[in-house]
Parts: C-alpha cells; structure tokens; sequence
C-alpha cells in the first residue's frame, strides 16, 4: 500500500467531480500531479498501516466480535477526521450550514449462529512450546469449531489417514484427536459461522466419539507453502453446526505437521488443546460515510471496502486505505484544497453484499442516475514478491 497508489485513489474521486484543472495542468501527469502533490503531503502511511494492524488482529465473520470490532475502530476514525453522525431525514443535500461529513451505521436483522473465536493453542506433551497458537496464526481454527472445556483437553492423536470411514473404523477414535489431511466439510460454510452444508470428516469422526481434530493444510502451489511453512489457508469451509457432538477442530500449517508426523513415528503422542469460541445471535452490520457534493450531491462515486475474511491484505489493507482516504479528504476539504461537486460515497461491510443493498434500496441508485462510479479495494496491499 503506496502513498502513490493512496493518491492516486483520492484523485480519482476528486477528478470526477466538477472541476477546473489550472489551465497549465494540460497532460495527464500534470493533472494528476497538482492533486496527488498536495495529498502526498497529508496521508499518512502510518496511520492507515496501524489500522491495517489492528483489523488483521481479528478473524472477521460477518457479524462476529471481530467484524463489529473493525467497523467501530473505522467510526471512531471518522469522528476524528470530522464526520458527523446522520440525522434521519437529512437526505442527499445537506441543509445550509449543515455537515459535508457525514457518516452512519446501518444494522439488519441479527444473524443466527454467528461464530466467533477468541483463542487456541496446541501443545504436545513434553513439549513447552505450542505447535500452533492463536495469538499468531487466525486461521488455526476452522469456521465453526467449538469450544474445549475449560482449561482445555488432553488427549492422544490418533492418525486416520485421508479420513475416509474405512480409515476412521480401523483405529478407536473414541475420546482421542483424530489428525488427517482432508477437507474440513463436504460444502461450503459461507463465512458465518452456519458450517458446511454437508456432514465432512470432523461430523464422521465426532459421530464415532473423537473429542477433536487436526486437519492438515495443502496450499495451491503460488503460495509457496515450502517458503511460508508456517501459513494456513483461509478456507469457505466450516463445520456443520452441531450441538450434540460440540467438537473442536484445529488446522495445522506444514511446519507443524511436520513436527506431528515425526513424533508420532516414534510412538504415541499425546496433546493439550484449548480452543475458545462463541456462537451468538447479532446484527450484521455496515459503515457508510459520505462527503456530500457542492454541485450535484445527488450523484456519487461509490467506494467500497470488505470487511470480512481474516487477512492483513485481504482485506484489513482495504480497510486501512479507506479510513486514511475518508481522513484526508476531510482534512483537505476542511483546508478548502478539494470541494466536491459531486457525492463520495465510502462503505465498509460484507464483500458485495454491502454494494448490493446501497444500489437496490434506493431506486435513484440504480437507475444510474445516483451512481456514476465504483470503486473496490480489495487487497491493495499486496507482495507478489512475496506471496506469489
């Protein structure tokens, strides 16, 4: 995330409301240049890169405590920056001397189920070092795992193979921690905590009496796993939704296989797991903050950054960028730099679904009459160098 690229980002929202470019400014470059000059000297790459800190320390359901806890971090930074909470009625046009900045929480009904995980670890016996632990690795945890009793289990692994049920009936799983390197579910968990849409290994095996799981992690070849070793996958997949069974599952990075698999060849192994979630009833929520035109406040340009999934680029990196953007432009606009002709419109939400339901609950906004334009960032921090 570049203070180019942050620039370059505002003065696309500043060049698409009406203005008067100096008469100088005839090329391109020196269009963008007396715009992205002025805003070079004010975003700060720190402040954006410290929010981008403090979300990526939250796995981020939608709904869940660390979706909500993002959301809030983003409205106390708009209430720094100047914005004010909406009034209802106040509408596109702001009445004379009322607020340009404007910001407001939009909630629906509450979702069911919603999952939230607080903390894991796993710890071999004999060993004081965890082989995985949540403070490092928000992906340890599968969609929909459950909580271990207080103070955790202890319990021996038990290999089972792909975790077909024939591997399953070979071995008594019975009060153990089965470890495979199969999927988690046979659907797709959709990302609220709700689980997969069919029964998966981890329902077989809790079905049969296992207390937990360790599922292995395979990466697409262009996430370099052998480089990241110690990197998990965030996977759609969850667990179903089971009361009775209420097991925890754990996935588990190469590096932390490869410790797995050689102790246990060398014999029994036995570990102490702790994992710590919730599942809870709550309002799905979203951020709308806008900068109401000079001109033609009706029309907008719309940005729009996802607040879900648990990764520092995707998508904590967009959340940052936004919140900084919304901060600038404030400062600017306040400095009287910038005077929008028209609307900017900034959402942080649920991926899609929150542009979705901006455009169809207003019939002026999809007619193309409201909008003009759209913009999403999305994983806008990325090393490719790095990441693959």
């Amino acid at each position: 995330m570049t203070r180019r690229f942050c620039a370059l980002a505002i003065a696309t929202f500043v060049l698409v409301a009406p203005i008067v470019l100096p008469a100088q400014a005839t090329e391109p470059n020196k269009a963008y240049t007396s715009i992205t000059d002025p805003i070079a000297k004010i975003l700060s790459g720190d402040k954006a890169f410290a929010t981008v800190n403090y979300v990526q320390g939250f796995y981020r359901n939608p709904a869940s405590r660390g979706f909500d806890a993002s959301l809030d971090t983003v409205v106390k930074l708009l209430i720094a920056a100047g914005y004010v909470e909406e009034t209802p009625g106040m509408g596109y046009v702001p009445a004379k001397g009322a607020p340009r900045l404007t910001y407001r929480i939009e909630s629906k009904a509450a979702l069911t189920n919603v999952w939230s995980p607080l903390g894991a670890s796993i710890t071999l016996a004999g060993r004081a070092k965890p082989l995985e632990q949540w403070s490092t690795n928000h992906d340890m945890l599968p969609s929909g795992s459950w909580s271990t009793p207080p103070g955790g289990v202890d319990a021996e692994i038990v290999s089972v193979g792909g975790g077909s049920d024939a591997e399953l009936d070979k071995v008594d799983v019975k009060g153990k921690i089965i470890y495979s390197e199969a999927p988690a579910g046979a659907g797709r968990g959709g990302g609220r905590g709700r689980g997969a849409a069919t029964p998966g290994l981890v329902a077989r095996a809790a079905a049969r009496g296992a207390v937990g799981a360790l599922l292995g992690q395979r990466l697409p070849a262009y996430n370099q796993q052998e480089k990241n070793r110690a990197a998990i996958n965030f996977q759609t997949n969850g667990l179903p939704y089971d009361t009775t069974a209420r097991i925890f599952a754990v996935n588990v990075s190469l590096a932390a296989r490869d410790t797995l698999n050689a102790a246990l060849a060398k014999g029994p192994v036995r570990a102490h797991v702790v994992t710590e979630t919730v599942f809870e009833n709550r309002p799905e929520r979203k951020v709308v903050a806008e900068i109401h035109g000079s001109i033609a406040p009706e029309e907008r340009f719309v940005y729009s950054a996802h607040v879900q999934e648990p990764g520092a680029n995707d998508n904590a990196t967009g959340v940052g960028l936004l919140a900084e953007m919304a901060r600038t432009a404030a400062v600017m606009l306040k400095a009287g730099q910038i005077n929008p002709g028209r609307t900017i419109t900034m959402l942080w939400g649920v991926e899609t679904q929150q542009t979705h339901e901006f455009i169809q609950e207003d019939s002026a906004r999809h007619n193309g009459i409201a909008i003009k334009w759209g913009m999403s960032l999305d994983i806008v921090g990325e090393n490719t160098a790095l990441t693959g």
